[in-house]
């Protein structure tokens, strides 16, 4: 068995385990700012479950998927010669921009920790955009890792992107319909 095979799939493996505890962990957070439109006693039960959900999830999962996904990268990296690609160059920009992403969640978390006001720290639309911002990079990687090729990586990313702003927007229009009604 060639070790590459099996950097790949820890690789891979981290990676997928990353994203699914980034996506939670912004979702988790979604709640925990709409826990503030409750009532006090219920918003003090909601905001200690929530503030727990997020450090479990953020330590025990997305973090250590984090660094399996780094290792298993660079030793990947290293072994395949990868780093003289542009693709890759362009994955390794984008995640380290996803790394970036994932330590202010960690800023968002402690932010929610450290709130003694009623209202939230942060409002459930940024948090919601934010969120939406970890699926649009990680679409962005998957698009860099799988194609190789950057002038269709750059052309899939342009059609991507316009096909997310459009559905966010239109999802934001229909919920702001939902609300006045």
């Amino acid at each position: 068995m060639d070790i590459t095979n099996l950097y790949f799939a820890l690789h891979v493996i981290g990676f997928v385990s990353w994203i699914a505890g980034l996506l939670y962990l912004g979702r988790i957070l979604v709640y925990h700012s709409e826990a503030y439109n409750r009532e006090a006693k219920e918003r003090d039960i909601l905001t200690k479950q929530f503030l727990l959900m997020e450090k479990r999830v953020n330590v025990y999962i997305a973090f250590p998927a984090m660094i399996l996904t780094w290792v298993m990268g660079l030793l990947l990296m290293s072994a395949t010669k990868a780093y003289f690609f542009a693709w890759f160059q362009i994955k390794f920009f984008l995640i380290t921009l996803m790394v970036v992403l994932h330590l202010y969640y960690g800023v968002i978390v402690v932010k929610f920790k450290r709130n003694q006001s009623d209202k939230p720290p942060m409002t459930t639309f940024f948090l919601k955009a934010y969120n939406e911002s970890v699926t649009l990079i990680f679409i962005f990687i998957v698009f860099a890792a799988s194609i190789k090729v950057p002038q269709q990586i750059f052309m899939l990313w342009g059609i991507t992107f316009f096909l997310f702003v459009a559905l966010f927007f239109l999802a934001r229009l229909k919920s702001s319909k939902r609300a006045k009604r």
